[in-house]
């Protein structure tokens, strides 16, 4: 008996050192979430029903173990330990970790002396079972109540930060200088900030509930849905008609939206940029101008230069053959310096030639651009030994003259950056010609370099690539540079065209 008694001890200070270690183990860890709850009184009173259940237990056991009889007390053997799952789980409850797992060692605690004086065999084994049982639901209940409030205390904090976000927003929203529009699927208005009242000068009042289309135009507001359905972030540029007949101009920028009833919404900032909008379209149209006239200014100079100065020049030629033909006893000397002067005379005549041609070359007037190019790229080869070639895909058709005219200043540009710049050996060219597209691409096996932003191109020196973009704007296309240090250099240029009757014949320079 005694032996047995021992080893009972020892199985219940197992017991109690597994329980104790099970408390550190995920009480201690988690003193924050869960500490013990020593200055609440409920616990101190659920300590207190424990010892009222471990007394009523101990009574009628001893009962029992005093007076053995098939009573109503034996009925009740087991019943006093369950009772301990009553305060356990009140504490589990209230206090989480902290507040079950010391209560449930409590009941172990108290428990131990019934258990080594007032059971044996089964019994012992049954009423361990009971504690460890005991245990195990203080622990599990404790942890799911951490959880829980562990999972409340991270919501309310994202209730909160939620909550500071959205009045951001609002305040945001509110005092924004930009039209700001909150619209359901369906195009109609939910909401509206201050600004957007003033830009379409209704009240605030009247712009909830307001169909997308009243606004903007059935076509432009379907065109903003279509957007927003994609889930595609961009900016898109939408006419407003305005009273006095000038259409105003909007930068509308499209964001999706949670509603709080869990459909979609879309945010449509619309910015009125009609003034910059009419600033650029000033600038390009001033910049056409200018090119105009460079051009008038080109034209009208090769034409001086070709009619008047070079003709006078070789009226100077033709004078000193006279003279050389008229007088054969001329001393030596006088007929050489006559011949000097006549080689000097002629030799800037072809230099005036040249420059005449760079300025307006006739052959681009006259055969078109494919000719142009390559009488370009022949007086490349001549002046930098540079390796040409042109190919011409398509067939070969005269253009529009703004585009031939464009296409020439860009490639003759491009040629020209190739001779100063790229140290290249090889400069390819290809002209394609589709049915509604005309391409200019040229390719150099140079240094390469690294395109600047748009933006950054006279700033940094790059005055001839700004001009030659400047040119594709004014006949609705657009350059594009591509190029790395050491791997050479790309410029395409492809110009979009509409052709009304009928399709222009291929130019006798290509035939």
């Amino acid at each position: 008996m005694i032996r047995s008694g021992t080893g009972l001890a020892s199985g219940c200070r197992a017991v109690g050192a597994s329980a104790l270690q099970l408390w550190r183990e995920h009480v201690g860890s988690c003193s924050v979430l869960a500490p013990l709850p020593l200055r609440d009184r409920r616990f101190w009173r659920v300590q207190l029903l424990v010892v009222l259940v471990a007394a009523l237990h101990s009574y009628l056991e001893w009962q029992e173990h005093s007076e053995p009889t098939t009573t109503v007390l034996q009925l009740l053997y087991f019943i006093p330990t369950a009772l301990f799952l009553i305060p356990v789980v009140y504490a589990a409850l209230n206090f989480g970790t902290g507040g079950a797992v010391p209560t449930a060692l409590w009941c172990t605690v108290l428990t131990i002396p019934n258990i080594l004086f007032l059971h044996h065999d089964l019994t012992r084994l049954g009423a361990l079972f009971q504690m460890a049982l005991v245990n195990g639901i203080a622990l599990f209940a404790g942890r799911r109540i951490d959880r829980e409030r562990a999972l409340r205390r991270a919501t309310e904090t994202a209730i909160q930060v939620s909550r500071a976000a959205e009045a951001r927003w609002r305040a945001f929203f509110t005092a924004s200088p930009v039209a700001n529009l909150v619209v359901d699927e369906g195009g109609v208005i939910r909401e509206a900030n201050p600004a957007a009242s003033l830009l379409f000068g209704i009240d605030l009042g009247r712009l909830s509930g307001t169909r997308l289309a009243e606004l903007v135009g059935p076509e432009q507001a379907a065109h903003i849905l279509t957007l927003a359905c994609s889930r595609v972030r961009a900016a898109l540029q939408v006419e407003l008609p305005s009273p006095s007949g000038i259409k105003a101009c909007l930068a509308s920028t499209v964001a999706d939206l949670w509603a709080t009833d869990g459909g979609r919404e879309i945010q449509i900032a619309l910015a009125d940029v009609t003034e910059e909008r009419q600033r650029g379209d000033t600038l390009r149209i001033y910049a056409a101008n200018v090119v105009d006239a460079q051009e008038e200014e080109r034209r009208r100079i090769a034409r001086e230069l070709h009619d008047q100065t070079i003709q006078k020049l070789v009226q100077l030629c033709l004078d000193v053959d006279a003279i050389r033909l008229a007088d054969r006893s001329l001393a030596p000397a006088v007929l050489s310096g006559l011949e000097g002067t006549r080689r000097l005379v002629q030799e800037v005549i072809e230099d005036l030639r040249d420059f005449a041609r760079s300025l307006r070359p006739p052959v681009l007037d006259d055969l078109g651009v494919v000719a142009a190019v390559r009488r370009l790229l022949e007086d490349a080869s001549e002046r930098s030994k540079l390796a040409t070639d042109l190919s011409v895909a398509g067939a070969a058709r005269r253009l529009p003259t703004l585009v031939e005219l464009a296409l020439f200043r860009i490639a003759q540009q491009a040629v020209r950056n190739v001779e100063q710049h790229a140290h290249a050996t090889r400069l390819a060219v290809t002209v394609s010609f589709a049915e509604r597209e005309v391409r200019l691409e040229l390719v150099d096996d140079g240094q390469g370099f690294t395109p600047p932003p748009d933006l950054d191109l006279a700033a940094n020196g790059h005055v001839g690539l700004l001009g030659m973009r400047e040119r594709a704007q004014a006949i609705g296309s657009k350059v594009e540079i591509h190029s790395r240090p050491g791997r050479g250099t790309r410029v395409t240029v492809s110009v979009p065209l509409l052709l009304e009757g009928k399709r222009a014949e291929p130019s006798a320079a290509t035939r």
